[in-house]
């Protein structure tokens, strides 16, 4: 017996995917969001420890810290944080998880990074944090299919400059 799909159960398929997918996705940032608390969570417990994070034979498909690109580094950091954080802090953040830092200029590096990723829409710029730009996630989990915005207690929002033509 041939079996016809009509566009009644295409769009019942549709809408299961698409569920399916929203929830699929929110489980992804949940467990982006704890992977990166770990890693700095073992980078800072490794140094306690006078230990490299990852001892060689260990945790084989995880990529080491020092081979991310300062970007990768920087979601990290961010994604780790709930509150909005400084240049400063990143990179006090990136020390944590064992990122080497001292390269030339890393602080205007992090500004830059910080810029692109926040014209891109991937982070928020509209925090300030001891009279200083703050940055944070533009998406927060908040529970199963949902995902919000929460503004941060210790941060102020400030309005954007507009841009002059």
């Amino acid at each position: 017996m041939v079996s016809i799909m009509t566009d009644q159960t295409y769009k019942q398929a549709l809408n299961q995917a698409r569920k399916e997918l929203e929830k699929l996705l929110q489980q992804e940032l949940e467990l982006t969001t704890r992977i990166a608390k770990l890693r700095q969570t073992v980078g800072i417990l490794a140094q306690l420890c006078h230990e490299e994070p990852y001892p060689p034979g260990a945790l084989q498909d995880i990529t080491p810290i020092a081979n991310l690109k300062l970007v990768d580094a920087c979601r990290l950091v961010l994604r780790a944080s709930v509150e909005p954080l400084t240049a400063d802090e990143i990179r006090e953040g990136l020390v944590r998880l064992g990122y080497d830092t001292n390269q030339t200029n890393i602080i205007a590096s992090i500004h830059t990074t910080l810029r692109r990723l926040a014209e891109t829409g991937e982070v928020l710029d509209e925090f300030e944090k001891d009279g200083k730009k703050a940055y944070r996630f533009k998406v927060l989990p908040a529970g199963p299919g949902v995902a919000v915005i929460v503004p941060s207690e210790t941060a102020v929002i400030i309005p954007k400059k507009k841009k002059k033509n």
